[in-house]
């Protein structure tokens, strides 16, 4: 299930996302910068993502903490994208190994594939594929 792996780690990611977001937030609120919650998570989310519309904006006093969230977002979604590249990659690299095995075994049972028919031989350790030929090792 390789591609449920890669579905839970993006899952996962946008859920550590929205946790910042909803905290920050809540931040801007408990503040009293914004009248309603709704104002500081649409505030907070485009900070965030570094989208800043600019149609709100906090008060002097509380600039250099949007520029912090901004920053932490960059880093954020950064290594968000390189997690999601590492996990992509290890399972792409399970999947391999696994084809790998699979071929060795059939090799060891004496199962040598001819353009995707299979040709069954005695088992024996003396066989050798070579090509789409089985033959035997000398």
């Amino acid at each position: 299930m390789a591609g449920g792996g890669v579905v839970l780690t993006v899952f996962g990611l946008l859920a550590l996302h929205a946790v910042e977001m909803t905290a920050y937030a809540a931040l801007y609120h408990w503040l009293g910068q914004f009248k309603d919650f709704e104002t500081s998570l649409y505030f907070s989310g485009t900070t965030f993502t570094t989208l800043g519309y600019g149609d709100i904006a906090l008060g002097s006093d509380h600039r250099l903490l949007a520029a912090g969230q901004c920053l932490i977002g960059q880093i954020l979604i950064g290594w968000s994208t390189a997690r999601l590249v590492a996990v992509t990659t290890r399972l792409l690299a399970m999947m391999r190994l696994k084809r790998r095995s699979r071929r060795t075994r059939r090799r060891r049972q004496g199962i040598c594939l001819d353009r995707g028919r299979s040709i069954v031989t005695l088992p024996s350790r003396n066989l050798g594929c070579r090509g789409s030929v089985c033959s035997r090792k000398s």
